[in-house]
């Protein structure tokens, strides 16, 4: 009914109060859902029902998600998927550098795990660093071997100027955001690298 309002109507974004209430209601069932799984340890199930909790909340979802995650941590550190939705949390609130500690621990869990299966998915997983520095590499080869920064005077030789890139908020937030590779964005890492380089 709201979907069909015309796009010119000043209440095309608003919801109608039965919507949010019906959408609280069913937060709430699933938090009690996930509550009642993780008491009784079926971990995997109540990290379901929180997950689709949140989505039922986007305005507070990383900071939910945060919270669900350690208290999955909590009562289970070996599990991968309590660090799993610390790293998605954390990306989200865009704390790229603890969300890259937690995606590492996140792998140390999965290469740990007794269960083969578990230790089969980190084959899905994929660290763009290295993708990341080729660009780089490919950007600054043709540019001088050294130049000179117009701000402090300072020289910079190819390994600075490669660095340089590295110490970027955009560095953390592409190793980040491409975990796996099918999310992998060849474009997007190269349009960041040329914006940087560009002179």
């Amino acid at each position: 009914m709201v979907n069909e309002l015309p796009d010119d109507t000043s209440m095309h974004d608003q919801r109608a109060p039965w919507q949010l209430a019906f959408r609280d209601r069913c937060a709430e069932k699933l938090e009690k859902m996930g509550d009642a799984s993780r008491e009784s340890k079926n971990h995997d199930e109540a990290i379901g029902c929180y997950s689709n909790a949140l989505l039922l909340e986007p305005t507070n979802r990383n900071n939910i998600l945060l919270k669900r995650s350690n208290e999955v941590i909590e009562l289970d550190p070996s599990s991968h998927k309590g660090y799993e939705g610390m790293h998605d949390a954390l990306h989200g609130m865009g704390r790229y550098r603890e969300a890259l500690e937690a995606f590492r621990t996140m792998l140390s869990k999965i290469e740990k795990s007794p269960d083969p299966h578990i230790r089969e998915l980190r084959r899905q997983y994929f660290d763009a660093t290295a993708t990341i520095r080729k660009a780089v590499e490919q950007t600054i080869r043709p540019m001088p071997r050294v130049l000179i920064d117009t701000v402090s005077g300072r020289l910079y030789d190819k390994v600075q100027q490669a660095a340089a890139f590295e110490e970027l908020p955009i560095y953390d937030e592409l190793r980040s955001s491409m975990t796996t590779r099918t999310r992998l964005d060849h474009a997007r890492i190269r349009k960041e690298v040329k914006e940087f380089y560009r002179y």
